[in-house]
């Protein structure tokens, strides 16, 4: 993909970078859970991941994608592949925002599940183009697979407190 830079004229080319997230939950009494993301770009494979209490996959999930943002170095275009309905379309409607959406309207005034993720999301997209990508549940996407596992090991992992 490529865009203009500030020079009229003048174009760049931008890194197409696949995302993967996934987020882990254990259900016990003290809440543990963990996130990850495999980042692709071309041959190229990077894997994020770490433990956090929680009892939200989803919310894990979300974290996953930000961290994941925090990590590029450039502006790129990215694609977010998830299998998840409620992301799929939270991400759809905060890079789109139309009058009939409520989401983005409940996002700034604080009042979503997970408002304060993705108000880090809207931050971090700012360089970015990001496009909301599917991925059926179950179809076996390596990236997908591998971010859930490692979010399962983040999970896993006993943080000394």
């Amino acid at each position: 993909m490529t865009i203009e830079t500030e020079k009229p004229g003048h174009y760049e080319e931008i890194p197409d970078v696949n995302l993967s997230p996934g987020g882990w939950v254990i259900e016990s009494r003290e809440p543990r859970a963990g996130w990850a993301c495999v980042l692709r770009y071309k041959e190229h494979r990077k894997s994020l991941y770490g433990p956090a209490r929680s009892r939200s996959e989803i919310r894990m999930e979300i974290l996953g994608i930000v961290n994941g943002l925090k990590n590029l170095k450039r502006p790129s275009h990215v694609t977010v592949q998830t299998a998840t309905d409620y992301i799929y379309d939270c991400i759809y409607q905060l890079l789109r925002p139309r009058a009939r959406y409520s989401f983005p309207g409940e996002v700034h005034s604080g009042k979503a599940k997970n408002a304060d993720l993705w108000q880090e999301f809207e931050v971090l997209c700012k360089p970015h183009v990001i496009e909301p990508g599917w991925v059926p549940a179950r179809c076996h996407y390596k990236d997908s697979e591998a971010a859930r596992y490692e979010a399962r090991s983040a999970a896993k992992y006993k943080r000394s407190a």
